[in-house]
């Protein structure tokens, strides 16, 4: 398999360098999380939520959790968590459900992969399963190739709505040996029940890198500066939630914006 880097794809290049740039300004000049402007169900506005912290250009990633990694190669706690919900592409849960949480994460985030093991699930159980509320995944790459690499390749897994599979058993093995490289990331589409020939097309392909563009012009659109950072949509309000708050918080978020 042979990956097409950033630096072959300059239109990406440049995306990402101006969403990390602007990260970085924007965390000189805020005291606070994400930014946002004052809106609507289309333009988010900061919550005052407890959002808990982000991992951000330029700062040290604390490690994640390491007692409680999976094993290499173990992805059947995430096929389990996912079965029977709903998916097309990006998203997981009911097309038709008021409340979209969009995510902006990278696979090298350990505040993102605390995420999906300590929140997702209760999230799962609590909103998306019952159809309440739906969950996009936008891979950002603040980190150089190895981020890339997994943003692409959970993109393309995406192609054959298998997105959260790959996503939520990557971050599971975040950290193990191997990590984000080529076999790795081949090896965990097979085990996630992804057509690996059609996914290393569509992994290589100039389609999902302007699918991954796109979702880095939004990210910087909406003012993201670490992650995770996620905005919540609904009926009534949009919010943005810089860093990950605890399970209880999700609640809040919900009812606030619907």
């Amino acid at each position: 398999m042979s990956v097409v880097h950033l630096r072959r794809r300059p239109a990406l290049l440049v995306a990402v360098l101006a969403l990390v740039a602007a990260a970085g300004i924007a965390a000189g000049c805020s005291s606070g999380g994400g930014g946002g402007s004052e809106g609507s169900a289309g333009t988010a506005s900061e919550t005052t939520l407890d959002a808990g912290p982000q991992n951000r250009p330029g700062e040290a990633m604390p490690d994640a959790a390491p007692a409680d990694r999976q094993p290499a190669g173990d992805v059947d706690p995430a096929l389990a968590e996912l079965d029977g919900i709903p998916q097309q592409g990006s998203r997981l849960g009911n097309a038709a459900a008021p409340v979209e949480i969009t995510e902006y994460g990278d696979f090298l985030c350990s505040f993102c992969r605390r995420f999906s093991q300590e929140t997702l699930p209760t999230l799962i159980e609590d909103h998306i399963r019952p159809g309440n509320v739906k969950i996009v995944f936008s891979p950002v790459a603040f980190y150089g190739e190895d981020s890339e690499r997994g943003a692409l390749a959970a993109l393309a897994a995406g192609r054959q709505n298998r997105l959260w599979q790959f996503t939520e058993a990557a971050y599971a093995q975040q950290g193990t040996s191997g990590y984000l490289s080529e076999g790795f990331l081949e090896d965990l589409a097979a085990r996630t029940g992804v057509d690996v020939a059609r996914w290393q097309d569509d992994f290589q392909s100039d389609a999902i890198g302007e699918e991954f563009l796109n979702g880095l012009g939004e990210a910087q659109s909406a003012g993201v500066q670490g992650t995770p950072t996620f905005v919540v949509r609904g009926p009534s309000n949009a919010i943005l939630i810089p860093g990950s708050p605890p399970a209880d918080e999700w609640d809040r978020a919900i009812a606030e914006v619907s």
